[in-house]
């Protein structure tokens, strides 16, 4: 899932993906209202297959249910898998449905997916990237500023469930899309719904992400029991209903409920405003703070949601980090230019390159936390909590790193 922008419809060979699990939805006693519909824009977004969601093709009413899914068209963990967070169960249960291709039961569902990944849709997730681009997002970034784990997902699946993600390709597809596709447990916090940890719910990941209050739908369960197995039965029915009026042309957003950082690491873009960012600093006493805040409209306004006053050592770190994004990225094009004239001139050898997706990811990225960054330090400051104290105390910074 990508932030879109409006664009045309999709392209052949998507739109009959598209219609075939509309179709396959309503054919199993769920439903999808017509008066939403998807769009897709070539070009942009984290990968290479175009910017695809889904908008209000006319007046939707506040209330409408946009989308039912029976339970057996859920695709989830098997009963009694215990796993943590039941994401070894989701990814265990997807990848023997991808091996199955057309003969399994979700298969307008799965193959629309195993397309979707061909296509270049999971390239902006980080786990993806090639060593250059990890290379680039770790200069740009450094050692402590979020997301510090970039092969996050590969990582869970290796040492939480066993997975080889060198051996296994496949699984480590279903790993990817189960990451940037599944839905987590909170269904409806303000109606107290509970449900299993992660599931794959069908047309219902098509809608994209955006915080309040661009989010103009919630997810509901009808029955307070668990999604079925991947054999179907028992369960809840998942239904999307519109929060407020969308009026014709608006895009339909759902709420991942993630940080900026976790959203680039685990859905590959960088999103709109409103932003929300969780940067772990050092609270001066061998221990980690992490502070809390949101980033409003294109005014660029923060909002400290953190509980209690911001350390010093907090607000020293970030300023030492803000000094060093803002002069990073002259000094890692020098650096390329030096290593470009060095290879002319047989100097040193080849070496590889970020691909296009990369570096582009991790320069909006920059910006993004440069600009968080600096407006949280001027909020604290207008406060009253931001000023440098007297006598020395920021060159501790470097060493109060340590804590991290």
């Amino acid at each position: 899932p990508h932030p879109h922008e409006s664009g045309g419809s999709s392209p052949p060979s998507a739109a009959a993906e598209e219609d075939r699990l509309i179709r396959w939805i309503r054919s199993n006693g769920g439903s999808v209202d017509p008066r939403q519909e998807i769009r897709r824009r070539e070009g942009g977004g984290g990968g290479g297959g175009g910017l695809r969601g889904v908008y209000a093709s006319e007046f939707i009413p506040r209330g409408s249910i946009l989308l039912s899914v029976p339970p057996e068209l859920v695709l989830a963990p098997d009963p009694g898998s215990g796993d943590r967070g039941d994401q070894c169960g989701t990814i265990a249960a997807l990848r023997r449905e991808m091996a199955l291709g057309s003969e399994s039961k979700y298969a307008p569902y799965v193959l629309g997916l195993m397309e979707y990944s061909d296509g270049g849709g999971l390239a902006g997730l980080t786990d993806t990237w090639s060593s250059a681009g990890i290379s680039l997002l770790d200069e740009a970034l450094g050692r402590y500023l979020p997301p510090r784990e970039r092969s996050h997902n590969a990582n869970m699946w290796k040492n939480f469930c066993g997975g080889n993600p060198e051996a296994d390709p496949l699984g480590m597809r279903a790993v990817l899309l189960m990451a940037s596709r599944a839905t987590p447990a909170g269904v409806s916090p303000r109606r107290g719904q509970r449900g299993p940890g992660t599931a794959m719910i069908p047309f219902f990941d098509l809608y994209n992400h955006r915080n309040p209050p661009h989010c103009n739908v919630e997810k509901v369960l009808l029955a307070p029991s668990s999604f079925p197995s991947a054999g179907g039965g028992g369960g809840a029915i998942v239904e999307m209903r519109a929060l407020r009026d969308i009026p014709a042309g608006e895009q339909i957003y759902n709420n991942y409920h993630s940080t900026t950082s976790d959203v680039l690491r685990d859905y590959g873009f960088v999103e709109q405003y409103p932003q929300r960012w969780a940067i772990p600093a050092p609270d001066g006493r061998r221990g980690t703070y992490v502070l809390e805040f949101e980033m409003n409209e294109e005014r660029g306004g923060a909002k400290v949601t953190s509980e209690g006053s911001v350390p010093e050592p907090a607000k020293m770190f970030l300023r030492d980090e803000l000094r060093r994004l803002d002069g990073v990225r002259e000094k890692i094009e020098k650096n390329r230019r030096g290593e470009e004239e060095a290879r002319k001139g047989g100097r040193a050898s080849a070496t590889g390159k970020p691909g296009p997706v990369e570096e582009r990811l991790v320069w909006e990225y920059h910006r993004a936390i440069s600009r968080a960054i600096k407006a949280v330090l001027k909020e604290l400051d207008s406060r009253g909590q931001g000023q440098r104290p007297q006598g020395g105390v920021g060159r501790r910074s470097t060493s109060r790193k340590e804590e991290l």
